[in-house]
């Protein structure tokens, strides 16, 4: 990640790759397979990406959790989500 940012949340998709929410600055990023990084949408004044903590893919939509803002931010994105694994008890 570039210089000075701060994450916090992560969410998988199918392909492997790694949607990450950054606290700082207002952006989100997406971790590819062979390690590089691109930005994927940033928000320079804090008005829909307000402190993005964490991220959910569902639906064709992408679900950002914006701890300053105190509210939900929903984009269409063609990201699809990754399977949930479930610990199994022996």
């Amino acid at each position: 990640l570039p210089a000075g940012t701060v994450p916090d949340g992560i969410a998988m998709t199918a392909e492997g790759e790694l949607v990450i929410a950054c606290y700082k600055p207002d952006a989100l990023f997406l971790g590819g397979l062979d390690g590089s990084v691109r930005l994927l949408h940033e928000d320079p004044t804090g008005e829909l990406l307000n402190r993005p903590t964490n991220a959910a893919i569902h639906d064709g939509r992408l679900y950002i959790a914006n701890l300053g803002g105190w509210h939900l931010t929903v984009v269409d994105t063609a990201l699809t989500a990754g399977p949930i694994h479930h610990p199994r008890l022996s």
